[in-house]
Formats: structure tokens, C-alpha cells, sequence
């Protein structure tokens, strides 16, 4: 099968599971009004894959008032006729379907032991997780995410996961689903960074939230606290302390253990000082 004809059909295969989600929602979504009715956060997620994104946004679904479901694409959904309450449904099913199927993702659990994962007991918080998709259908209609906003009716809040870039394009490259290069890949990054970058600037500073893996791993505690509080969830101290069993003790530094090419490298750290979240942290001493 040549390259275009595998591009189509999975696009096909994608407006088709969409269009069945919306058949779904449309049914079933009534039951659930209340429930939806009473939700006053919206969160979605921004930046890269690989970056901590999974983690952090199964963290938060398992609060007991709140649901992240794990990559709905919600914007594209939006593009498809999900009103408010089918969109709340589709991420809810989302996020049940992946607790089901165990909350694996790349040999890792994202299972939080006794916690609300795909459940709740008073929703105030629904959102989604994921955060390169996002960002890329963003830089392509920009409009977006005001229409987000006028569909759902209620505040938005953006989060945006970061790694050392090293370690992030490393792992990129290792777990491509899509065959880049190297090269291809540092440009796939930074263009993400750079639209994450042009985001930022153009929302309120109160509404994005950073949250630095190495900051996850070293403070889960008070990481996932500064989360809940930035969403508006309730403290909840068993919430914060199951969370902590499934957090690793470090992020994985997977760009020492990478043939870096000559010269990128160079190239990383140059393109690093141009994007000012990650120069504050990541840049090199000169």
C-alpha cells in the first residue's frame, strides 16, 4: 500500500469511529445532564508527546471530581457536531474505556489504586489529554480555541506538560509511530514548542499552567496539589497520596543513552534559547 493510500484510510477509519462516538453520545448523553450541568472546568492539555502528559492527566482523573479522558481530540470532535453535553459523554466513555483496558501505555501503568479513574462522585472538572494534537490543530485554525470556549460555556484551562527537550526528542525518535528522522523529529518538536510558545502569549498567564516532569518526580505532592488547586478541584489528601505510588522517582533521561548526529545537539541548545519556557530551565551555560 503506497504512503497516500495509507494516510486516507486512516483518516477514514478516524471519521468513522468519530461519527459512531457521535451516534453514542447522542444517545446517551441525556442520562448524564445533571452531571454535566454542574462541571465548571474545562482542561486540556498542550505541548508534545512523551513529555509526562499520560501521567499527569490520569493523576487528575483519578480525583473523585474530575474525568481527563486520554486522547478524545476534543477540538476535532467539535469540528464533527459534539454540542457540550455530547463532548462531556464522549470524554467520560473515554475515560472508562481506557481504565478498562487497564491504563497501559508504552509497558507503563497509569492505574492509580483506589482512585476515581473513569468515575465520579461529583463532576466539576472534564477534560483531555492530548497535547501535540492539540497544539497542531491550533497552529492550523487558530479559531479553535475560541470555539471550544463558546461551546462549552465555562472556563478553560490549558496545561502544559515539559521535559528537558533532550530527553523528550530522544524518546520522540525511539517511539515514532511515524518513521522521522532525527532532523525530522527535532523539527516536529521545536514546531510544537514554538506553537505552544504563540499559545501562551496569547491567553491569560492565569489560565496555562507549566508543570515541569522533574518537578512531578522530585515533588508529586505538591506538583499534583498546585494542579488540582489550578483547576479548581479540592484538596483531597488520599487523592494525592495514592497518586504518589505510581509516580517514578526521576524522569528517564533517555537523551544520554541516544547516537546524537553532529552538530544537533548545537542545534538543540540553539533552538532551546529561543523558546523562553524551556531556556529558563534547559538552556546550557554558554
Amino acid at each position: 500500500m503506497i504512503p497516500n493510500q495509507k494516510h486516507f484510510l486512516t483518516n477514514l477509519k478516524r471519521k468513522a469511529r468519530l461519527a459512531s462516538n457521535l451516534a453514542i453520545a447522542a444517545l446517551a448523553s441525556p442520562r448524564y445532564r445533571k452531571d454535566f450541568d454542574g462541571v465548571r472546568t474545562f482542561a486540556i492539555f498542550i505541548g508534545y508527546p512523551r513529555s509526562g502528559g499520560t501521567l499527569m492527566g490520569s493523576l487528575l482523573d483519578a480525583h473523585p471530581n474530575a474525568i481527563i479522558a486520554n486522547e478524545a481530540n476534543v477540538l476535532k470532535a467539535l469540528r464533527y457536531g459534539f454540542n457540550k453535553h455530547r463532548l462531556f459523554y464522549y470524554l467520560l466513555r473515554k475515560s472508562r474505556r481506557f481504565t478498562a483496558a487497564g491504563r497501559t501505555h508504552t509497558g507503563y501503568s497509569y492505574l492509580v489504586p483506589g482512585g476515581w479513574q473513569g468515575r465520579y462522585r461529583s463532576l466539576q472538572v472534564i477534560g483531555d489529554k492530548v497535547a501535540d494534537i492539540t497544539i497542531q490543530s491550533l497552529i492550523r485554525r487558530p479559531w479553535l480555541a475560541g470555539q471550544l470556549k463558546s461551546a462549552i460555556g465555562i472556563p478553560v484551562r490549558w496545561i502544559h506538560m515539559i521535559r528537558d527537550p533532550r530527553d523528550n526528542i530522544a524518546t520522540m525518535f525511539r517511539k515514532s509511530a511515524h518513521g522521522r528522522s532525527i532532523d525530522e523529529t527535532v523539527e516536529h518538536y521545536f514546531h510544537l514548542a514554538e506553537g505552544t510558545a504563540w499559545l501562551k502569549r496569547s491567553l491569560p498567564p492565569e489560565e496555562v499552567l507549566d508543570i515541569h516532569i522533574e518537578d512531578l518526580t522530585a515533588r508529586p505532592g505538591d506538583t499534583i496539589g498546585k494542579a488540582c488547586a489550578f483547576l479548581g478541584l479540592e484538596h483531597d489528601e488520599s487523592h494525592i497520596q495514592a497518586c504518589q505510588r505510581i509516580v517514578f522517582s526521576a524522569p528517564r533521561r533517555t537523551g544520554t543513552g541516544i547516537d546524537w548526529p553532529p552538530g544537533i545537539l548545537q542545534r538543540i541548545g540553539e533552538s532551546i534559547q529561543g523558546i523562553p519556557f524551556l531556556a529558563e530551565r534547559y538552556a546550557e551555560p554558554v
